[in-house]
This record gives C-alpha cells, structure tokens and sequence, in this order.
C-alpha cells in the first residue's frame, strides 16, 4: 500500500500535465521521450490534425512509426530535426525552427516551429507549437525571385553606363553601385540620399541640381513606384 501511493500522485502529476497541454489549443504535439530515444505521441491537437489532413488516429500511428519525425519532415529540413532532438535546442540556439512538413496528401506546408523539453516525475516530455507560415514564405519567395531578376538587369550594363544603383528605398541605403563613381560619392551600405547630396554639389547650375534631387530622391521614387502598382 505505501507504494501505491507515490504511484498515484504520479499518475495525478501527469494526467494534471496531460489537461494543461489539451487545454492549450493550437496546432500542437507532446510526445514522451523514452530512454532509447523513442517518441511516443500523446496528444495531437485538432488543430495540427486539420493543417496535416489526418485523422488523430492515422497522425498518432504515422508519427510513432517514425523516431525522428523523418516520414513527415522534408529531406532537406530533416538535420535542423536531427540537431534539435540531439540537443534540445536549434542551432542558433533557439527553441524555435522553421521547416516544411508533408502532409497526408503529400502537400508541402512551411511551419514555424516553437518547442520545449519538459521533465516530469523523472520522465522527459517534448511540447511543439506549428503555425503555417506556407502563404508567408510562398511571398517571400516570389520577393526574392523579384529582387534577382532586378539584379541580373543590374548587372548587364554596357559601355555607355555612367552608373547603375541598387537601392533599399525603404532604408535609405545604397546596397550596390556599378559604372564609374565619378564623385568619389558611391558608398555601397551607406545612405543614399547622402551619396545623391553629394553628387548634387557638383551640378553648377542651381535649377539642374534641385532638378536631380527631386527627380532621384527616395520620396520621389517611392511616390513613382506606389503609382506604378495602381496603374
């Protein structure tokens, strides 16, 4: 009978957990973690089960099928896994990644990931968090695809180039400069409404370099691009 009791406030401590985590909602997991490394699924949330189109079962069999998440991770994500469950933490020494999931209908959804490794009455637990940030990373991808075809023009200048900026409007910064810096004035990762400044002392006549300024200067092209995407 002594025994039994340490046993039963046990069971009490994790059923205590076990509701904690259920009433937490969102697109999450817990797993226990035994000692040979398995994971064991003890509660997937609704909301994970809708974003991975399963059913709470199949979600429960796929993932304890698995040791390392590798059936349900994509290939090139799956080390960023690997050095989490060996280490408790990302790389950058985060507890939080960003990795691609496959669904059950062999969809590709981007997830950031937020986790922690919880120990309870000697035995070791892992929580995740998922947020599918899949529209977000499909608009920074298109952004970046954007910015290297602006860049591949940027690059093919010709003899007759006097110069060619890449600039961060929203910065204020001069990210790359090509063709010949006649002024001494092209500092790249510096500010490029200083750079315009001082190429604007070097126009003699007062009606051309207010001209240039109003023409090149970051209000001005932002204005020029908002109007471009209207029309």
């Amino acid at each position: 009978m002594r025994d039994s009791v340490p046993e039963l406030g046990l069971f009490d401590e994790r059923r205590t957990f076990l509701n904690t985590i259920k009433q937490m909602g969102g697109n999450s997991i817990l797993t226990r973690i035994h000692n040979d490394g398995h994971q064991e699924a003890l509660y997937i949330s609704p909301g994970y089960i809708a974003m991975m189109n399963e059913s709470s079962e199949d979600e429960a069999m796929r993932y304890n099928a698995t040791r390392d998440f590798s059936e349900i991770i994509y290939p090139e994500d799956r080390p960023l896994v690997e050095y989490m469950l060996t280490h408790h933490e990302a790389p950058d020494k985060s507890h939080n990644l960003q990795i691609r999931k496959v669904t059950a209908k062999q969809n590709i959804i981007w997830c950031d990931v937020h986790y922690a490794f919880i120990s309870i009455s000697k035995e070791n637990y892992l929580y995740l968090t998922f947020h599918d940030i899949t529209l977000f990373k499909n608009y920074e991808e298109k952004i970046r695809t954007s910015y290297d075809s602006i860049g591949q023009t940027f690059y093919h200048q010709d003899e007759y180039t006097l110069s060619m900026f890449r600039v961060d409007l929203t910065l204020d910064i001069l990210e790359e400069a090509r063709g010949r810096d006649l002024f001494s004035s092209d500092k790249e990762n510096h500010e490029y409404s200083e750079m315009l400044r001082h190429r604007a002392r070097h126009y003699i006549n007062f009606t051309e370099r207010k001209k240039f300024l109003e023409t090149f200067g970051v209000d001005a092209l932002l204005d020029g691009y908002v109007k471009s995407r209207i029309g």
